[in-house]
């Protein structure tokens, strides 16, 4: 399966999902490049963001293994570490699909990057608690550990999860994701359509409009995703509940 699928009209839905996530895309974000311990690998020795967009080779084996599990307590020096792991992430979302796009300009990328940062990561903590946890007080991270609901009396300094954070994610979006139960190929799109933000500051007016096409096409891939592997007489209900998430998710990060 070749990236180039997304430019075909005439794709399905699985098609389209296997495009976003080509398997050495999918295995370097989540099982990593290095064997080291983040601790070892943040905070990353870059001065700026266009560094790495000009020189992604200063990314290799710096992408520790990414897993989301509800049985270990995060330590507190581990935090700014996560924050380091999600924006790598972010950062290989917005080159895998600026692929797809055909190629983008540095700056379209560096505004891509800026702008999904935050809510990436806040939907993927939260799509990932829903599906591995239970307890209603915790909120998943990359790095094999949570957080608690009370994060600001656990921890001296909850750094990018404070002012409330915590609390709306899991009441706003891991519940209403626990009850909905999101299927990886909705994650996928869902975190596609994230990163592909037309609206991001700083886009240009080519990339807005590349952009524009292909997050329209995601969505459509998502419906049909829906229509097709959910048995539901309304799949158009179920399609707007996720697409009214995405706002709460973007509200959660520029609120805290």
């Amino acid at each position: 399966m070749t990236l180039q699928i997304f430019d075909s009209d005439r794709m399905n839905s699985g098609e389209t999902v296997t495009a976003i996530t080509d398997d050495k895309v999918n295995a370097v974000e989540c099982l990593g490049d290095t064997n080291m311990d983040a601790s070892q690998l943040y905070p990353l020795h870059v001065s700026t963001l266009q560094e790495i967009i000009d020189d992604p080779n200063k990314l290799k084996g710096k992408r520790s293994e990414m897993r989301y599990e509800p049985f270990r307590l995060a330590k507190n020096n581990e935090l700014s570490s996560v924050a380091y792991r999600r924006l790598i992430a972010a950062i290989d979302w917005v080159e895998h699909l600026s692929n797809l796009l055909g190629g983008l300009d540095v700056s379209d990328k560096i505004a891509l990057v800026k702008n999904a940062f935050a809510p990436l990561m806040v939907f993927k903590f939260a799509s990932r608690t829903a599906e591995v946890a239970k307890d209603t007080n915790i909120l998943c991270l990359c790095n094999f550990a949570y957080v608690p609901r009370n994060i600001s009396q656990a921890f001296s300094d909850s750094y990018h999860l404070g002012n409330g954070l915590v609390d709306r994610a899991l009441d706003e979006l891991v519940q209403p994701y626990r009850t909905y139960g999101l299927r990886e190929e909705e994650i996928v799109c869902v975190s596609a359509m994230i990163v592909l933000n037309p609206l991001a500051r700083d886009l240009s007016t080519e990339a807005f409009n590349k952009i524009l096409e292909m997050r329209n096409k995601i969505e459509d891939t998502l419906f049909t995703i829906i229509k097709e592997a959910r048995n539901s007489e309304h799949p158009a209900i179920c399609f707007g509940r996720i697409l009214l998430s995405l706002p709460v998710v973007t509200v959660s990060c520029y609120d805290s």
